[in-house]
């Protein structure tokens, strides 16, 4: 009986990822009987399920990596149902175990921003947060081994009597099914979890079928060129909550794009218009780009290649404040919304005179820079979301995470030239031949790094650098926060990176 069991728990967890179960004994209060009713409205949603289950496992001088539960601190958000933590000094991504947020990164989908906004509040602002998770049952991580799992227990005025279950209310308001299946007596929270869905899919609450006025359920696709895509971005594209410029969030609409591809990361895409634009290009102005973010596993490098024209579904939405392209619409055979490849280009055509496959000369040596802080990064503008060619030189630092009072949170000391995450994407850091001139600081090079994806096949691994050494790179210019980053494409040509150290 005891070995059925385990086979059981193994079964559950390897096929249902978001399937988990918080040790320790449940709490006295029982859930309440939520039965499906057709009568109820969005307007009869409650949380009292939520508010009844209270935390009973002492996390106090505990860590949640080796213990199963302690205390961790926001470092970032990503998306409903994952959350990047401090533990200690460690950072962790955590995928939340019993619930599973519409998609609202890669893909879009009715309540994936509402879900991701919901979680970035709490995680956020919360003044107390607990992790936990029975590790034994469930393992630690995801089949991937890249992301923890875990219930995420959140205290907003930071008193551990108001600690509330995130994993729970999610389901509870209507962002998730109830993805625990397994028995109460193997999981003390899946009472709670049943009763949690049934009362919200009584009541009808969002996923269950209230309609999420963000997100754009017509069919209406819009053809536009890349162009007119950053010049007009939030006509079109996806807009968060809580947005600096004020507006309403919105899903994005449905986008048709057309143009040529100039570079691939993985099975990700660095496309080009075809065309100037008519009303507000001049001949000689540079033709626009941007990233498309497929995913991963797609296999659309192996369909797809540089110098391609290609013409997809997508929606527009940004990443860390830079615009992309993401929900792509990747199968071929789809009728209603295929990708197709309409032809190949190794240079300008009578049907495509303006197309061009080069990279635009980015000589930073020549740019003026500006003497402010807050404008020193100002000529790198004009080349912000295109196909470059730059000179980087690599560079060492001295860095580490600091806490909210700005003092250097001991262990996260950092000194090199590269930093590799644990999916392979790395930071290789450079300046670029700019440098601006300040009072305070005196000259100062200007940061160019250099990106590259996990997912780039062939690649250039951050061995292959040498600090003090001078390169030649092809890439596409993304803005990073304040400054900018070349993101690197697939290594399949051998001059996308040269070293010219000898010829300065």
């Amino acid at each position: 009986m005891k070995s059925t069991k385990k086979i059981f728990v193994f079964f559950a967890s390897a096929l249902l990822l978001l399937t988990g179960c918080g040790g320790g004994s449940s709490s006295n209060s029982t859930p309440v009987d939520s039965t499906p009713n057709s009568t109820l409205g969005p307007e009869d949603l409650n949380t009292e399920q939520t508010d009844k289950l209270k935390l009973q496992r002492s996390y106090e001088n505990k860590n949640f990596i080796e213990d199963g539960i302690g205390v961790a601190t926001f470092r970032s958000h990503t998306d409903g149902d994952t959350t990047n933590w401090w533990i200690g000094t460690e950072k962790i991504k955590m995928r939340y175990l019993g619930v599973n947020t519409p998609e609202s990164t890669a893909k879009i989908e009715p309540w994936g921003l509402a879900a991701s906004d919901y979680t970035n509040s709490k995680t956020s602002k919360a003044k107390l947060i607990v992790l936990e998770n029975d590790v034994e049952a469930f393992g630690q991580k995801d089949n991937n081994g890249t992301r923890y799992l875990g219930f995420v227990w959140y205290s907003m005025s930071g008193d551990p009597a108001d600690l509330r279950l995130l994993n729970l209310e999610l389901v509870e308001l209507g962002y998730s099914l109830n993805q625990l299946q397994i028995r109460s007596e193997l999981c003390p929270y899946y009472e709670y979890f049943v009763a949690a869905e049934n009362h919200a899919r009584a009541c009808h609450a969002k996923i269950h079928g209230e309609l999420d006025i963000s997100f754009d359920y017509t069919k209406s696709v819009y053809n536009i060129t890349i162009y007119e895509l950053r010049k007009n971005y939030y006509s079109y594209g996806k807009v968060e909550a809580n947005n600096d410029e004020g507006l309403p969030a919105s899903s994005g609409k449905q986008l048709r794009i057309k143009a040529l591809v100039v570079g691939m990361i993985g099975d990700n895409m660095v496309l080009r218009d075809l065309v100037l634009d008519a009303n507000d290009q001049d001949e000689g102005d540079m033709l626009a780009s941007i990233y498309a973010y497929a995913g991963y596993n797609t296999s659309l490098a192996g369909s797809v290649k540089v110098g391609d024209v290609v013409q997809f579904y997508c929606r527009a939405t940004k990443f860390n404040g830079t615009m992309q392209l993401s929900d792509l619409q990747t199968s071929f055979i789809d009728r209603s919304k295929p990708f197709k490849v309409l032809t190949h280009l190794d240079g300008p055509t009578e049907e495509y005179p303006q197309a061009d496959l080069q990279p635009y000369e980015m000589d930073t040596s020549k740019f003026n820079t500006a003497f402010k802080n807050d404008t020193r990064y100002g000529d790198f503008e004009k080349y912000a979301y295109e196909f470059v060619k730059t000179r980087v030189t690599i560079r060492t630092i001295e860095s580490g995470d600091y806490d909210e009072d700005g003092n250097l949170i001991e262990g996260t000391e950092f000194t090199g030239y590269y930093k590799q995450d644990d999916n392979r994407n790395y930071t290789c850091y450079g300046n670029s031949q700019a440098y601006y001139h300040s009072n305070t600081y005196g000259d100062q090079w200007l940061t160019l790094n250099l990106r590259v994806d996990g997912s780039a096949y062939p690649r250039i691994e951050p061995e292959f650098f040498q600090v003090g050494h001078t390169y030649e790179c092809y890439g596409y210019l993304a803005p990073y926060f304040d400054k900018y980053q070349l993101m690197l494409f697939n290594n399949t040509n051998a001059s996308y990176v040269v070293d010219v150290t000898d010829q300065l």
